[in-house]
């Protein structure tokens, strides 16, 4: 649209999974393995992508994914998720980019040692902002960087294990 200067995309998905696995651990032996999951079972949703050239160096791009998933397959998978970037182009050899990430509550699974049962949980949803930056410094050398988790949000991806807060990253690129 616009002379190209703005795409949008919709993919709808379903998926049907035959005989899908699982994992689960035995509370007497504490042994884990690996489980079948008899039948078929949908996931479905939906995926927009939008992108605009708002001017010459200026762009913005999101997208949105909606996932519907039966209550067995359901685990880490959020309902919401959603990214927005704006990015901007100084000039032809450098690129800044600030990212807004948000991922809805996702369910996930823990083997509680105190009570030796797999034991349900909801983690919290979060949001992340993130900018990141490049800089071509010749025709095979380019700087590089990133700011990420701005306001030190405090999340979970998966239970039992840390993320990071703010952090940075500085490189070079080397392209041969």
């Amino acid at each position: 649209f616009w002379g190209k200067k703005l795409q949008w995309s919709v993919t709808g998905f379903y998926r049907d999974e035959k005989n899908s696995f699982g994992f689960e651990t035995d509370p007497d032996t504490f042994q884990s393995r690996y489980i079948n999951i008899d039948g078929t079972n949908a996931a479905r949703g939906i995926e927009s992508t939008i992108e605009l050239q708002l001017f010459e160096q200026w762009s913005f791009r999101g997208n949105y994914t909606y996932t519907k998933v039966e209550e067995i397959l359901n685990r880490l998978i959020p309902e919401h998720k959603a990214n927005v970037a704006l990015q901007y182009n100084p000039s032809s050899k450098t690129q800044v980019q600030l990212n807004y990430q948000f991922t809805d509550n996702r369910r996930d699974q823990f083997f509680d040692g105190g009570t030796f049962q797999v034991t349900d949980v909801t983690l919290d949803a979060y949001s992340m902002l993130n900018f990141t930056f490049r800089h071509q410094l010749s025709k095979h050398l380019s700087l590089n960087g990133a700011l990420n988790n701005i306001t030190n949000e405090n999340f979970q991806e998966t239970i039992g294990f840390n993320t990071l807060g703010r952090n940075y990253r500085v490189g070079i690129t080397l392209d041969f």
